[in-house]
């Protein structure tokens, strides 16, 4: 229930979308969301009461984060090459 809340909110809220890059809210929506897997982690006994593995899944947490922010974000990179390419291909052919 808290992610899609969160989603909504970095996602689809209007002034959030046209203040911030999709990468700024990728990870204000991630900082929003690991509390509430660290709250569910404690209620559900995710993870045993150990230092080691609280520091392994926030570990983990980092690194999947990290990887998929990477992802987006040259996936993001190349969709914005190929429509800024078709936009001058558009606008060159109205010139002509």
């Amino acid at each position: 229930m808290c992610s899609g809340v969160y989603q909504q909110i970095w996602f689809n809220y209007q002034p959030l979308i046209t203040k911030l890059s999709y990468l700024q809210r990728f990870l204000g929506f991630n900082v929003c969301l690991f509390p509430t897997l660290v709250a569910m982690a404690l209620i559900g006994g995710w993870v045993p009461n150990m230092a080691q593995a609280w520091m392994s899944f926030t570990a983990l947490y980092l690194v999947i984060l990290l990887v998929t922010t990477l992802v987006f974000n040259a996936i993001f990179k190349k969709e914005e090459q190929k429509y800024k390419a078709a936009f001058e291909k558009y606008q060159a052919s109205r010139r002509a």
